[in-house]
């Protein structure tokens, strides 16, 4: 679903709550946090706590699709052109 379309969405859903008095789930603030970008960083982990990951993320993906935890086609594919760009 695209942004523009789940805002509309969440808009009506809002209207609807209003006009009942009840206050709705699905809302534009859900739907504007569900499509920000997220950028994750471990680099204050490792400085401040000596932090390192048993697994790296390359290899931690490919154990998710493997056991089922993501399903995504193209993902295995994609994984073996970085595991070979990366070394």
């Amino acid at each position: 679903m695209s942004k523009w379309l789940g805002m509309t969405a969440a808009l009506g859903s809002e209207v609807v709550g209003a006009i009942l008095g009840k206050e709705m789930t699905f809302t534009r603030f859900k739907v504007t946090f569900s499509c920000a970008s997220r950028w994750y960083n471990i680099e204050k982990a490792r400085r401040i706590l000596g932090y390192e990951p048993d697994v790296g993320i390359y290899e931690g993906a490919q154990r998710a699709v493997e056991v089922g935890f993501i399903f995504i086609p193209f993902l295995g594919s994609l994984l073996n052109i970085f595991l070979v760009v990366d070394g």
